[in-house]
């Protein structure tokens, strides 16, 4: 409480976010709960009075793991990627894909060992980038 009165900015409100959110955008807010939980948030312009969320049972240390193999595969071009980038799609998109149905555009905010994801490698069931589907951006929380 004594650095939010001490920040210059003010936190916006889940509906502020929402309605500032064009209709063909998804704001993804991933967060660490605990060593064996990590909770991703979906905003949308239709989420105004209910966000979509999901926990996922995810062991962290294994998480930063494939974030870094598939951090490091996609640095080095003799490295095979995409079995590492469809795992970490199912681990981190499959759970919320309902909610990103009809989006054009992705504001991906991760946490923890998500900042070395690269999203838009990751491949979706279909066998197609994420960056092949959806524009993206990157945003803190």
């Amino acid at each position: 409480p004594g650095l939010a009165q001490r920040r210059a900015a003010r936190s916006a409100s889940h509906e502020e976010v929402a309605a500032a959110l064009p209709p063909d955008t998804a704001l993804l807010e991933y967060v660490v709960l605990s060593d064996r939980r990590l909770a991703v948030f979906v905003v949308t312009s239709d989420t105004r009075t209910d966000p979509f969320a999901r926990v996922l049972d995810i062991e962290y240390a294994a998480l930063s793991r494939q974030a870094a193999a598939l951090h490091a595969a996609c640095a080095d071009p003799r490295k095979p990627y995409r079995a590492a980038a469809a795992a970490l799609h199912r681990r981190l998109l499959g759970p919320v894909a309902s909610a990103l149905a009809g989006k054009k555009r992705l504001v991906v905010c991760p946490d923890g060992a998500l900042w070395d994801v690269p999203f838009a490698a990751l491949v979706d069931p279909q066998g197609r980038f994420v960056a092949e589907r959806f524009e993206l951006a990157t945003g803190f929380s």
